[in-house]
C-alpha cells in the first residue's frame, strides 16, 4: 500500500482521501498561476495565503493590526498585488550570519 494512503480505507473502490489530493492539487495549481503571472497581476488572500504559507486569518489579522502586506480594497474583496508581495518578501529576508572563530 501507498505510504500517502496509509489511512484511506482499502476495502473501498475510491480512496477515501481523495478529496484531499484534489484540493492539493488546485492549491498547487493555485500557486503555480500566483509565480506564472505578471508583477501586477491582483490575487484573493486565500492565494496569498498559500504562497506564504500562513493561514487566510493571519492576513487579515495583518490587516486589522495595519501591517504586513499592502492590499486593495475592492468593494468588500480584498486584494494583493503579487509585485508587493514580493517586494515584502525581499525586504523581510534575513541573511544567516556564522562568525568564525581564528
Amino acid at each position: 500500500m501507498d505510504a500517502r494512503h496509509e489511512k484511506c480505507d482499502v476495502r473501498r473502490t475510491q480512496c477515501s482521501c481523495e478529496d484531499d489530493h484534489v484540493q492539493q492539487a488546485k492549491d498547487f495549481d493555485a500557486v503555480l498561476r500566483f509565480w506564472n503571472a505578471p508583477n501586477d497581476a491582483h490575487f484573493t488572500q486565500d492565494v496569498i495565503a498559500l504562497v506564504l504559507g500562513c493561514s487566510e486569518a493571519k492576513l487579515e489579522r495583518d490587516r486589522w493590526a495595519g501591517v504586513g502586506l499592502p492590499y486593495t480594497k475592492h468593494g468588500r474583496r480584498v486584494l494583493y498585488r503579487k509585485g508587493d508581495l514580493i517586494g515584502h518578501l525581499q525586504l523581510n529576508r534575513k541573511e544567516a550570519c556564522i562568525e568564525i572563530e581564528s
